[in-house]
């Protein structure tokens, strides 16, 4: 993909080069932020409403001010307009400004910055071979109220995948606290076992994913439930969602090479709408 040089700052639009983010801003500092990543398809910023809701709710729960939901929706239209992105991907970062201290008694209200790709995020090629994943050892956090915010402190994954790559693979999954199933290093994370689907629930580590929210609305059968080591093991299909892919199949966990399934075509088919 290609990293589109104009970005929109505040609601005002601007090369990279230009953009100035404060040495104080309290994402950069502490990662007390909020970000959302929006697929684009055909100069459409895919399932906005959804992203602005989630992105909404969680910085009402965390204590945010916002610019506005319809605010932050306009900007998203306008910046991808004024790019000219007709295929690629966008990102909405919302933090809460400037201000020291743990709490900051002197915050300066939120900064809000999109920045956008051109090209297909995962071509067809890439998700038809699928990707290789590992088990990693660093713990998705299941416990405090960040765990189920989309926020930028993305130190675990980061490390997840860091671990993945050493082993030769594309991406992590990574366990919770008590060792069961959470989700990937960037993307939810569905198991098939004896023919039934199964997610883990937000209170296992995974992340309420704008697809995994759409699949599981489109496959009332789909089982939100914990998923063990054991489980993943006996999987016969192992699938990954995330906004910027329709899904896409593991192709190996752990060495064991899995070949594509039913259900792998069924959730490529409900999203790529």
């Amino acid at each position: 993909m290609k990293r589109i040089r104009e970005v929109s700052l505040n609601g005002r639009m601007m090369s990279a080069d230009e953009a100035r983010v404060s040495p104080y801003d309290r994402s950069l500092l502490l990662g007390d932020g909020l970000f959302e990543t929006v697929l684009v398809k055909r100069g459409e910023a895919k399932h906005i409403g959804r992203h602005t809701a989630r992105m909404a709710a969680s910085a009402e729960e965390l204590g945010f001010a916002t610019p506005g939901r319809v605010e932050i929706e306009r900007a998203v239209r306008e910046f991808a307009a004024e790019a000219g992105i007709k295929d690629g991907a966008l990102r909405i970062t919302l933090t809460r400004g400037e201000g020291a201290g743990v709490w900051p008694e002197d915050e300066t209200g939120v900064m809000l910055l999109i920045t956008g790709s051109e090209g297909i995020p995962y071509p067809p090629e890439k998700l038809k071979a699928g990707l290789t994943a590992a088990v990693v050892d660093e713990p998705r956090r299941t416990q405090g109220i960040t765990a189920r915010h989309k926020t930028t402190s993305y130190m675990p994954s980061i490390l997840a995948r860091r671990a993945a790559r050493l082993r030769g693979c594309d991406t992590a999954i990574m366990l919770n606290s008590a060792g069961r199933v959470a989700e990937a290093d960037a993307a939810n994370v569905f198991v098939v076992k004896g023919g039934v689907v199964v997610t883990p629930p937000v209170d296992e580590g995974a992340l309420p994913g704008i697809s995994r929210g759409r699949l599981v609305a489109a496959m009332p059968d789909i089982r939100q439930a914990a998923v063990t080591m054991e489980d993943l093991a006996a999987a016969e299909e192992i699938v990954f969602t995330n906004a910027l892919m329709p899904a896409i199949r593991a192709s190996e966990v752990n060495g064991r090479a899995m070949r594509p399934g039913k259900f792998w075509r069924a959730a490529l088919d409900i999203l790529s709408t």
